[in-house]
């Protein structure tokens, strides 16, 4: 189970138990099993205004939450890189290659080769790529 969904889950059991704890009281009347308070009478109405009121309170607490815990998720998901080099800042703090990178945390494996873009900066003008090239346009 992810974190966030324990966090919403406690927070959910937590009001569960407090509007048990609520009942428990109106019908056993716990201050006087426990601390020989004076008895009252199971009052079910004032029970139920107590549960609104508990859950008017509690449920937007569990959606601020959500939605902060949204926001959390959002601002983990975005990679420190370098505009130079690319390395990426890794939770350690140290910057790796993106490979090592995206091999750890993804389990891809890398294959290097070069866009069409990156061999004409480096290649071109020189004899043998423009061959390749004439070749390759030929069989195609």
């Amino acid at each position: 189970m992810k974190i966030k969904q324990k966090i919403l889950l406690l927070e959910t059991l937590a009001l569960l138990i407090i509007i048990l704890l609520l009942w428990m009281d109106e019908m056993l009347d716990l201050p006087h099993l426990l601390w020989n308070a004076d008895p009252t009478l199971f009052n079910w109405k004032e029970a139920v205004i107590e549960t609104i009121v508990i859950v008017v309170i509690i449920v937007p607490i569990i959606v601020f939450t959500w939605h902060n815990l949204k926001k959390i998720k959002r601002l983990e998901s975005i990679l420190p890189i370098c505009s130079v080099c690319k390395k990426i800042r890794n939770e350690e703090g140290y910057w790796q290659q993106v490979e090592e990178y995206i091999q750890k945390h993804a389990g891809y494996q890398f294959s290097h080769s070069l866009c069409h873009d990156c061999a004409e900066k480096l290649y071109g003008g020189q004899e043998w790529y423009e061959k390749m090239k004439m070749e390759n346009q030929k069989a195609q």
